[in-house]
């Protein structure tokens, strides 16, 4: 799941939402008992990206602690084999 500049991102209780359409629910806590907060509601700026894995378990965009992804994170694409 990915989030591009301008797109807005909203939280409901903990589920997640990209432009209106669900992406997931975020975790009360991590996997060693920390407590994690869900990514505020925001319009995503210029240059920024949410992205989300495809585990309920990634540590993500869907967090505060991580957030949003600065587009000079980004070091490559990923391409989906089926």
């Amino acid at each position: 799941m990915r989030g591009l500049p301008g797109d807005t991102v909203t939280v409901t209780g903990r589920h997640v939402a990209i432009n209106g359409e669900d992406v997931g629910v975020a975790k009360t806590k991590a996997y060693d008992r920390r407590p994690l907060a869900p990514i505020a509601p925001t319009v995503i700026p210029p240059r920024y990206y949410y992205v989300q894995g495809t585990s309920p378990d990634s540590f993500d965009s869907r967090y505060q602690e991580s957030g949003l992804v600065r587009a000079e994170q980004v070091i490559g694409v990923v391409i989906p084999l089926f």
